[in-house]
């Protein structure tokens, strides 16, 4: 985006995310993204690349340098925070990575409380035209209020839910980033957490020690009042339990990290587990909005949202 505003041309080569630690991709490039110049000089972070393409142009120039730090100290702090909600948050909520609870928890709460400082910027975060720190932080909070800045935060927060709908409603914005969209209530990840303990164990033996022997007379009075107190049994929990365990399933599934391990998963484990009778396998269409569909990242991150609300947790 940045490379066209500012009418700078070049090649672009998109390395698959299965591939991107690669050896060969290593070897190629030792971190990404990377940006090759004239004389094989490489330059790496994506806040160095916005800011060499947009050296001489309005989107980072300006007329006092202390405006120009402004934008570096921005675009440093929203990369510092938000590189460890996508890794801890983020990610987790698409599948993308193993959830840890206490990770989680914490990073998320310190997002939170990173929300009122960005709830302070204006019209644009430095100045009164849209420089490159707009379009970063923009681009790396698509994802959060797609996923995790709720109806009543954005409410809370609406100098910044204004900011964010002006910059990615810039044609330019949507054309590389696509449609921003906003979740009503946050998503969590429905993988269960890898560090989760064994389940406590039930709670029954412990009732059965306690239990008090009475008499056959007291017992079946007992019986009388609690047949009168029952309530009609849920259909579902008289079902015998299934031999398939969806999260056991879930869980095999998603330690294949490309699409041909997972097709080969389904192909060869998936369908001997698979028990018709105590599970149903349901196809839904998905009616693009305009817009959609042209980046395939993004595509992949709104498929994987609508599966999240679509799953039975």
């Amino acid at each position: 985006m940045i490379g066209k505003l500012v009418n700078v041309k070049f090649e672009e080569e998109l390395i698959p995310c299965e591939k991107a630690h690669a050896k060969e991709t290593k070897s190629k490039y030792p971190k990404l993204p990377a940006m090759i110049l004239p004389g094989e000089i490489m330059i790496f972070e994506i806040t160095a690349i916005a800011r060499f393409l947009a050296h001489n142009s309005p989107l980072y120039k300006s007329e006092t340098e202390a405006n120009m730090a402004l934008i570096d100290s921005w675009m440093e702090l929203v990369k510092s925070e938000m590189e460890k909600v996508y890794e801890d948050v983020i990610f987790p909520i698409l599948g993308h990575k193993p959830y840890y609870t206490k990770a989680y928890k914490e990073t998320l709460a310190s997002f939170k409380a990173f929300l009122p400082r960005m709830n302070k910027i204006e019209e644009f975060i430095v100045g009164k035209t849209m420089t490159i720190a707009d379009i970063y932080a923009a681009a790396m909070l698509h994802l959060a209020f797609a996923l995790i800045i709720d109806e009543g935060q954005r409410k809370a927060f609406g100098k910044l839910a204004t900011w964010f709908k002006k910059i990615s409603s810039d044609p330019n914005y949507v054309e590389f980033f696509g449609i921003a969209r906003f979740c009503k209530t946050a998503l969590s990840p429905i993988m269960p957490p890898a560090d989760d303990e064994e389940k406590a164990p039930k709670k029954e033996e412990k009732k059965a020690q306690k239990k008090v022997e009475k008499t056959e007379d007291e017992e079946e009075d007992d019986g009388d009042e609690e047949g009168s107190k029952k309530k009609a049994p849920n259909p579902l929990d008289l079902l015998k339990p299934s031999p398939m365990i969806l999260d056991d399933v879930k869980r095999e599934f998603f330690l294949n990290k490309t699409s041909d391990t997972r097709r080969q998963y389904i192909k060869e484990k998936f369908w001997n587990k698979f028990d018709p009778e105590g599970w149903a396998l349901w196809f839904i269409d998905y009616i693009k909005a305009e817009g959609e569909g042209q980046k395939l990242l993004f595509t992949g991150n709104l498929m994987n949202g609508f599966l999240q609300v679509a799953q039975i947790h």
